[in-house]
């Protein structure tokens, strides 16, 4: 009769195994790539870094590219990326100027031959010549880290991104968001947004007129929206308590007009803006 402890030792070795693969996130060859729409952040149709502008690309298809890759790590661990959301230096992730956002991608060590697919969800790296960031982990598993740099090949995996057409956000379809203003990705490098359509006048801080977001009773949670409208719009969120509400506020304008035109672009893209007289 078999031993009862090694069956059971078994039965939960084959529990573990199962439970470990089906997570999604990622394999032996690193991120899985799959569907998905296209990121409300990080998709404009152009931005400008130190002087220099990118144009997004239409699609991942077809792409395929040799050059340099570096990564970044612990620095940056739980900053925003260009997307949104936190870097996670031990996903399988990586930084790209121009794809669609998010892309997978399969990139290629030509120095030792190891490959590994990542997700692409964030913008950079903008040093010259290089034309992948890496995170820490992708970079790990393909032998970069000790180096800093390495000579990839860098090809764009199906299913492929599309950013307009029959296909964008298969089947949904995206606009870039419609606001003229910058971000910055997780290493801290501004991203100036160039979306030719859209404009918002330059704010006076000095005006009474202003744009409102919201308004909250609470002064806390006033400050836990003005957050995140900083952090994923990059707007200049305030709060202005008038002895009643604690508004959350962006921009200011002499005139009523140009804090309209503000409001206009803002609600465009997504976000509940009004136009409001500091002064009674």
């Amino acid at each position: 009769m078999p031993n009862r402890n090694l069956i059971l030792l078994i039965i939960f070795s084959l529990f573990i195994a199962g439970c470990s693969s089906s997570d999604g996130k990622a394999s032996k060859n690193g991120a899985i790539p799959k569907e998905e729409p296209v990121s409300k952040y990080g998709n404009p149709k152009s931005y400008k870094v130190m002087g220099e502008t990118y144009k997004v690309k239409e699609t991942s298809k077809g792409y395929s590219e040799v050059g340099i890759a570096s990564w970044y790590g612990k620095d940056f661990h739980s900053k925003r990326t260009s997307s949104g959301t936190p870097y996670n230096m031990h996903n399988y992730s990586a930084a790209h100027k121009t794809l669609p956002i998010p892309t997978y991608v399969k990139v290629t060590n030509l120095e030792n031959g190891k490959s590994i697919n990542v997700r692409v969800d964030d913008r950079g790296p903008f040093s010259k010549g290089r034309i992948i960031d890496l995170s820490y982990q992708a970079a790990k598993d393909l032998g970069v880290i000790a180096k800093g740099t390495a000579k990839v090949k860098v090809e764009a995996l199906k299913p492929y991104q599309y950013l307009s057409g029959s296909k964008a956000a298969y089947g949904h379809t995206y606009t870039p968001p419609p606001i003229e203003t910058s971000f910055s990705d997780s290493r801290g490098d501004k991203i100036e947004v160039t979306n030719e359509n859209t404009y918002i006048p330059p704010s006076n801080q000095n005006g009474s007129y202003t744009v409102q977001l919201n308004a909250y009773s609470s002064e806390y949670n006033a400050s836990n929206y003005q957050d995140q409208i900083r952090q994923a719009y990059s707007l200049p969120a305030e709060v202005h308590y008038d002895g009643q509400f604690y508004r959350v506020i962006v921009h200011r304008y002499n005139n009523q007009r140009d804090a309209e035109s503000a409001a206009v672009s803002l609600k465009n893209q997504g976000l509940s803006a009004k136009t409001f007289n500091l002064q009674p």
